[in-house]
């Protein structure tokens, strides 16, 4: 047996001869979304998922989406949003350097005197933006994007919080009086997950007590279960199916790239310098649509064909105000 595969979100997969997605992954099971074809759903737990991987009946194809370095990112940020990202950096230095990491709410005046002597006037946050500020940096690793202004950042389920009797306990109930026919309501599901975290509270030490999770988190965790499967518990698989008709069937293309094509080639000319020096060849990298043979996005630098100068062309091919292009 090979070692284990490290599944992501985003990924695909050929398995049983079709084409999957995966949708969700937990600590127990896979959720995968078919691509292309009649909608279908499937779920797998992990080990069955990495057994089908070792007997070479699963397959992927694609891997996730990239993440780039962050120094990338925050080089082709705009103007408005990396100022915003500067100045939230200057609140976490000036933090860490002059306030000893800790902030008190009666220290935070001296704190916008201090970042408004190094960056100049601004519209000071609040106490509290400042901490949610620090909570995301230090969440994220100390990565920078975390700070980067209406920036998506996938937040952990609730349920991954919480101690693993209490899962169980929580997974048992909501199998049990919510993915049922006639299921309790929320307000009952969480009374009754209550009162059996205080009866199991109730046969261990003082010292060895589980905390309780509050009406909010539990809501929370009832309200992130996964939609398909609890209209299919609830509602059965066909009703399930109607309302979440995730895929629809796509025609196979004609030939290979029969969409957009991405190419790299080298210029048939010489870059000079006002002395008329020959600096290079530059590169052109262009995306055109196979149908209509228009280039819907294209880059030209000296830098040889890589992964950089294919993305900078995409994002230039995705640009709203491209008459080709375009989401």
């Amino acid at each position: 047996m090979g070692a284990l595969i490290e599944i992501k979100v985003g990924e695909h997969y050929i398995y049983g001869g079709r084409r999957y997605q995966i949708s969700t992954v937990d600590d127990q099971s896979v959720q995968l979304r078919s691509v292309d074809g009649a909608p279908t759903i499937l779920y797998q737990s992990l080990p069955t998922f990495r057994r089908a991987a070792d007997q070479r009946r699963l397959i992927k194809v694609q891997e996730a989406p990239i993440t780039t370095s962050p120094e990338k990112v925050i080089a082709r940020l705009p103007a408005a949003p990396a100022a915003k990202l500067s100045l939230r950096l200057d609140y976490l230095h000036t933090v860490a350097t002059q306030f000893d990491g800790q902030l008190r709410r009666t220290e935070f005046p001296a704190l916008i005197k201090a970042v408004t002597k190094t960056s100049g006037e601004h519209r000071a946050p609040g106490y509290t933006t400042v901490c949610n500020w620090r909570k995301a940096y230090f969440s994220a690793g100390g990565n920078c994007i975390a700070l980067i202004p209406d920036t998506y950042r996938p937040h952990r389920r609730h349920l991954s919080r919480q101690p693993e009797e209490i899962k169980a306990l929580i997974r048992q109930y909501v199998k049990q009086c919510y993915w049922a026919l006639t299921p309790l309501t929320k307000t009952a599901l969480i009374e009754t997950i209550q009162g059996a975290i205080q009866n199991l509270n109730a046969t261990r030490p003082a010292i060895w007590q589980y905390r309780e999770p509050s009406i909010t988190t539990l809501y929370r965790i009832i309200c992130e279960l996964d939609a398909y499967e609890t209209r299919s518990k609830q509602h059965g698989r066909r009703s399930a199916m109607r309302q979440h008709r995730w895929g629809v069937a796509l025609p196979e293309p004609d030939w290979l790239l029969d969409r957009v094509e991405a190419d790299t080639q080298l210029l048939h000319l010489f870059v000079v310098d006002e002395k008329g020096r020959v600096i290079g060849r530059p590169y052109l990298t262009v995306f055109l649509e196979i149908k209509t043979r228009h280039v819907i996005g294209w880059h030209i630098s000296f830098n040889p064909p890589s992964l950089d100068t294919t993305l900078v062309a995409l994002r230039d091919s995705l640009r709203s105000d491209n008459p080709y292009g375009g989401l």
